[in-house]
């Protein structure tokens, strides 16, 4: 086997491996609000290329019952412009899941 082969080769294992590779986490910044545009690298998300956790929306309610008492809580900060979010692609890379807010120490 010549190196051409050998690179072909290698070239070709490496794609198919990545097919059956999920995909990484990738960091995406909240560009603007209205209309919502996320920013991953140079790659604009709009609000039909993503899906978001619904602890994130603001609105989002959730009943949490402590000592035998139910309270309902409601977020109220949702997005904000320079968010930075924990995202992933799905495997078509599609769409972007929004998994959570995060920021730097």
């Amino acid at each position: 086997m010549n190196e051409d082969s050998c690179v072909k080769l290698l070239k070709l294992m490496e794609e198919r491996g990545a097919k059956k590779n999920p995909p990484s986490i990738c960091i995406g910044n909240v560009a603007s609000i209205n209309p919502l545009i996320i920013q991953v690298g140079d790659l604009p998300l709009y609000k039909d290329d993503v899906l978001v956790s619904t602890d994130l929306l603001e609105g989002y309610k959730r009943q949490l019952e402590c000592n035998g008492t139910t309270n309902v809580y409601e977020t109220k900060d949702g997005f904000n412009k320079g968010d930075i979010l924990a995202m992933f692609a799905t495997a078509d890379r599609q769409t972007y899941v929004v998994i959570a807010k995060v920021t730097r120490l």
